[in-house]
C-alpha cells in the first residue's frame, strides 16, 4: 500500500523520531522515502544605523537552503546505507504548506512526522507544523510523539464506512512494526432513567436493548478481525460503553497503546477544530502517537 512515504524534517532531534518507523515501513513495502525540509528563514535586522530597518538578505536565504541540503544529504546517507530508497527535497515557503503541496505532487501514500507532546487548548490554538499538515493533507498521517517502539496499535471503529478506512493502513503499519492490534468500538451507554423509561414501556426492554447493541458491536468487530486471519494476524476485539472519546482515551491509557488509528471527516477550517469530532477530541487529549486517515477530496460529500 505504501509506495511513497514523506518525512518532513526541521533539523531537530525530535523531528528525527519519525525516521525509525518510516524506515521500517519503507523497507518492508519497498517504498521510497521523500525527505523534505523547508527552511524557515528568520528576518535579519540591519542595525540602528541602517535606514532600511527590517530586511531579508538573499544571503540568509541561500545559506539556509545550503544548510538544509547538507543536513538532508547526511540523513540520506544513513538511509541509503540501510538499503532504503530515498530522495531529498528542499522546499520554499511556509513549512506546512510546502509539506502538503509536496505530498500531493509526489502522490505520497503516508506522511510520517513527529510532534511535541503538548496538550490542552494552547496547543490547538497556536498549532504546530504537524497539526497544520494534519488539517490539510489528503493522505494518512502518522504523528509520532515518542521515541519508544510502536508495539500496540488501537484501531477505533464506529461501524461506518468512514471509520473503516483506517483499518488497512493501520494493519499495514502494525505488520511492518511487529505490533499487536486491537479493534475497539464504543457503544452508547444508557442512563438508569433511560433504562427505566424503556422498562415502563415493556418489561426488560432496557437491558435487552443494551445487550443487543453490545452483541451487534461484537459481531461487527469479529468480522473485521476475521478478514485478516488468513494473514496470520491475530486481532483483539474490544467493546466499551460510554462517551466515545473518553472511552478511547481511557482504554489507551490502561492497555499501553502506542498508536491510536482513527479516520476523520473531510471538513476543514476553524469550525472543524472548534466543534470537532471524536477524532479531534482524542487528538487534543492523547499523548500517544496517532494515525489519522482522511477521505481524499474526490470522496468528500
Amino acid at each position: 500500500m505504501f509506495k511513497t512515504i514523506l518525512v518532513p524534517l526541521d533539523g531537530s532531534t525530535l523531528a528525527e523520531w519519525a525516521l525509525a518507523p518510516a524506515g521500517v515501513l519503507a523497507r518492508r513495502a519497498g517504498a521510497t522515502i521523500v525527505l523534505v525540509r523547508a527552511p524557515n528563514v528568520e528576518p535579519a535586522y540591519a542595525g540602528a544605523e541602517s535606514a532600511y530597518g527590517l530586511i531579508y538578505p538573499q544571503q540568509a536565504v541561500g545559506r539556509s537552503s545550503a544548510e538544509a541540503r547538507d543536513y538532508l544529504r547526511a540523513i540520506q546517507t544513513r538511509l541509503t546505507a540501510r538499503g532504503i530508497a530515498n530522495r531529498t527535497v528542499v522546499a520554499e515557503g511556509d513549512p506546512a504548506t510546502a509539506i502538503v503541496d509536496l505530498a500531493s505532487q509526489s502522490k505520497a501514500d503516508l506522511i510520517v512526522m513527529s510532534s511535541h507532546g503538548y496538550s490542552g487548548l494552547a496547543r490547538w490554538l497556536l498549532g504546530s507544523v504537524a497539526e497544520k499538515v494534519l488539517r490539510a493533507a489528503e493522505c494518512p498521517e502518522l504523528v509520532v510523539r515518542s521515541q519508544q517502539a510502536l508495539r500496540h496499535v488501537l484501531i477505533t471503529l464506529d461501524g461506518t464506512e468512514l471509520s473503516a478506512r483506517a483499518v488497512e493502513p493501520a494493519i499495514e503499519i502494525a505488520q511492518a512494526l511487529g505490533a499487536n492490534v486491537t479493534v475497539l468500538r464504543v457503544v452508547p451507554e444508557l442512563a438508569d432513567e433511560q433504562i427505566h423509561a424503556l422498562d415502563q414501556f415493556e418489561t426488560g426492554l432496557g437491558p435487552r436493548l443494551v445487550q443487543e447493541v453490545r452483541e451487534d458491536a461484537e459481531c461487527y468487530l469479529q468480522k473485521v478481525a476475521e478478514r485478516f486471519d488468513e494473514l496470520g494476524l491475530h486481532i483483539n476485539a474490544e467493546v466499551r460503553s460510554g462517551p466515545a472519546a473518553n472511552a478511547i482515551l481511557e482504554y489507551a491509557v490502561h492497555h499501553a497503546i502506542d498508536v491510536i488509528a482513527m479516520a476523520t471527516h473531510g471538513r476543514s477550517g476553524l469550525q472543524r477544530w472548534v466543534y470537532g469530532s471524536v477524532t479531534e477530541k482524542v487528538l487534543r487529549a492523547a499523548d500517544t502517537s496517532m494515525l489519522v486517515v482522511r477521505p481524499r477530496a474526490n470522496n468528500l460529500n
